[in-house]
């Protein structure tokens, strides 16, 4: 939606064509690619508000104008820095009328009331809101970006602080519009605040492309670059030359630097798709009360948050926990976990998806997207297969990476095994190619013939060929972790492929 405002602000000073080019480039900025590929904040909300709040300032709309600021300024407390260097930017634009009229002036009206409130906010956020619904009771952002404050010195450690870092940052920032930001003081000074965090953090997400920090930064950006273009006195012909290198410009920053899909460069970056990983974590959602209290993990919580008591982080009297041991955001600690499984009764449970209810004693649930694809995997707190399973569960494909810790919260970190079965549908008769790649043994069986073992102790990547015929086969493998790293993946090549990939969700049957 922030296309629309870069494109009518364009509009007033360049053509139809020049806007949509305008609108284009902020669309492909890999800055703003970054605001949304990386976890979710509701600062991203304030990139399009922001420019909705300028537009309409511009417009003389003060009450639009005032609507968009109020809303922008509910996603986040420092963008009350932003705001008020808005509202500086509104007086300087309309001095003359303000000297005109004096106190009669809408303008001067709409800008003071617009830094009282952008003052009151910062200081009732920062001193009240923010530190009241932490556990330290402070407002920790200050430590994080302006630790020099807190010892009323001049910060030249922060602003020498990985000073090439944030130099190329900037760069990455402003070269795709050529510096054309910097041509226009006026609408650039209203960056002035969210530079000076940057400059000043000792916070690396806070100078690297791929998080939400310049939220603030991008609106201004491009406006800058549009006012800052338009002090040129271009004939048709140059200003097409110049816009064809912005585009040029555009298209390369994010082929190269974008931190999504788009861009080439860009590591672990995949298109998303939902899973039936996704589908089962959502009917799990669906099993919790909607006033029941909740303890969850980052990533699960914009998908909880419309509750009215739920927390990140392991809160004791909170009547469900929710966790999903397969993401990097799992960070709830042995104690803790042991703590939930003394305390609380597992509800249900699938591909390393769980959810506990305190007190809880029944039964576990059988979830539907586990009616028909996955596979029975049974844990042993030993490396011989041998004895009852510590636990049961069912994942989706065989590709677990658990590093130094451990399939269940009961198991130890080494010397456990895992037996895997399933059905795999084989959609031709031809060769396949089997691979596994582990840490540490594993044998594959296919209808009860053992296809490849390396029972041992080490890290392996073996391949084995084998005829199937067309249709479903029963697939085992066994899994043993002795000591360090802990991981297994299981890989096919199909007879009309040429390259391995995991075998997909979807190939597993329980129930064909």
């Amino acid at each position: 939606m922030g296309a629309l405002p870069i494109y009518w602000i364009s509009q007033k000073k360049f053509s139809e064509s020049a806007s949509v080019i305008f609108a284009a480039l902020y669309l492909m900025y890999p800055a703003l690619h970054g605001i949304n590929q990386f976890d979710f904040h509701v600062s991203a909300l304030a990139v399009t508000l922001l420019l909705f709040s300028f537009y309409y300032s511009e417009e003389k709309s003060y009450s639009f104008s005032a609507l968009f600021i109020i809303l922008a300024l509910m996603c986040k407390e420092d963008v009350a820095l932003t705001i008020g260097a808005l509202a500086l930017y509104v007086c300087w634009k309309n001095r003359e009328e303000i000297k005109a009229s004096k106190q009669k002036s809408r303008a001067l009206i709409f800008s003071l009331s617009v830094m009282m409130i952008a003052a009151v906010w910062l200081f009732v956020a920062v001193q009240i809101i923010v530190p009241h619904f932490n556990k330290a009771g402070v407002y920790l952002h200050s430590g994080k970006f302006f630790p020099s404050l807190t010892r009323l010195e001049f910060p030249a450690e922060e602003i020498l602080f990985a000073i090439d870092e944030k130099l190329l940052y900037a760069s990455l920032l402003l070269v795709p519009m050529l510096f054309m930001p910097l041509l226009s003081p006026s609408t650039f000074m209203i960056t002035l605040p969210t530079w000076a965090i940057i400059f000043l953090s000792m916070h690396p997400p806070a100078y690297q492309i791929g998080y939400q920090y310049p939220y603030t930064l991008i609106p201004f950006v491009f406006i800058s670059a549009v006012y800052g273009l338009k002090r040129f006195p271009l004939t048709k012909k140059c200003l097409k030359k110049i816009l064809a290198l912005f585009m040029i410009l555009g298209m390369g920053f994010m082929l190269f630097v974008s931190p999504t899909p788009l861009g080439m460069l860009a590591e672990n970056a995949e298109v998303p798709h939902v899973t039936f990983h996704h589908r089962t974590l959502y009917e799990v959602i669906e099993l919790i009360p909607p006033h029941a209290s909740l303890t969850t993990q980052n990533e699960i919580f914009p998908h909880v948050c419309h509750r009215f008591e739920v927390h990140v982080g392991y809160h004791r009297t909170d009547e469900y926990v929710l966790t999903d041991t397969t993401t990097k955001w799992f960070e709830f600690r042995h104690d803790e976990m042991m703590e939930i499984m003394h305390d609380y009764g597992l509800v249900a449970n699938a591909d390393g998806i769980y959810l506990f209810k305190k007190g809880y004693d029944g039964e576990i649930v059988e979830l539907q997207s586990l009616r028909m694809h996955g596979i029975e995997a049974k844990l042993y707190n030993n490396t011989e297969l041998k004895g009852s399973p510590v636990f049961e569960t069912r994942f989706f494909s065989i590709n677990h990476m658990w590093g130094d810790g451990s399939p269940f919260f009961t198991m130890g970190s080494d010397n456990f095994s895992i037996r895997f079965e399933s059905k795999l549908d084989f959609s031709h008769s031809g060769n396949y190619t089997f691979k596994i790649h582990s840490d540490d043994g594993f044998k594959l069986y296919i209808d009860d013939d053992l296809i490849a073992e390396r029972w041992a102790e080490g890290v392996f990547d073996e391949s084995e060929a084998i005829y199937v015929e067309k249709g479903m086969h029963k697939i085992v493998v066994e899994y043993v972790e002795y000591s360090a790293t802990a991981f297994i993946e299981l890989y096919w090549k199909t007879p009309y492929s040429s390259k391995f990939e995991l075998i997909p969700d979807k190939s597993f049957y329980l129930k064909p």
